[in-house]
């Protein structure tokens, strides 16, 4: 089965880092507070460093802006 999903990675640099790891704390308290997604928020399917990128994984919503332009 095939799944797609959107990726945003963050530079390894450390305001941006730092950023990221708050970008995803909230993330991570939106899917504790609304499970069922009733609220319609995004959804992040996971997160990982990959050699100090902050890299964060979305479900897919729609086309990107580079392929809706």
């Amino acid at each position: 089965m095939e799944h797609s999903m959107a990726l945003k990675i963050i530079k390894n640099v450390e305001k941006y880092r730092e950023a990221a790891k708050l970008e995803i704390n909230v993330l991570e308290k939106l899917a504790d507070k609304d499970p069922d997604g009733v609220h319609l928020c995004v959804k992040m399917l996971d997160w990982f460093d990959y050699h100090g990128h902050m890299c964060i994984a979305f479900e897919m919503l729609g086309l990107s802006v580079f392929d809706f332009l």
